[in-house]
């Protein structure tokens, strides 16, 4: 009987437990928690890609900063950061950055090197 009433304790507080992140999952959005499903970065001899699925995001409320080693995804709420998230990249041109959200897949295209396209890169 031991066995048998310590097995049904452990079972509801694992039930509890499935319960209560489940909830906190459904309750997540974006900006507040910075959730994020999948994030896939591919390489060519020219350009860097970064995708990231992010569910629930709205578009007027992401920017995409660059910097020479460094993407970051910023989440705005009324105006205000409310969380960001930052990759390392290769070295890639900030000023050749190209984006595209569409059905929640930010899509992040830098082309590769510091040159740029006045000088032949």
């Amino acid at each position: 009987m031991r066995n048998s009433a310590r097995r049904a304790s452990f079972e509801e507080l694992l039930i509890a437990v499935t319960e209560r992140l489940l909830s906190e999952l459904k309750s997540a959005r974006v900006g507040e928690a910075g959730v994020e499903l999948y994030t896939e970065s591919s390489e060519t001899a020219d350009h860097v890609r970064l995708t990231a699925e992010l569910v629930g995001a709205n578009p007027l409320g992401l920017r995409v900063v660059a910097a020479k080693n460094r993407v970051e995804i910023v989440f705005l709420e009324r105006g205000i950061e409310s969380s960001r998230r930052s990759y390392a990249v290769p070295d890639i041109n900030p000023e050749s950055l190209e984006m595209r959200f569409n059905n929640g897949v930010l899509e992040v295209k830098a082309r590769r090197g510091l040159r740029t396209r006045q000088d032949g890169g």
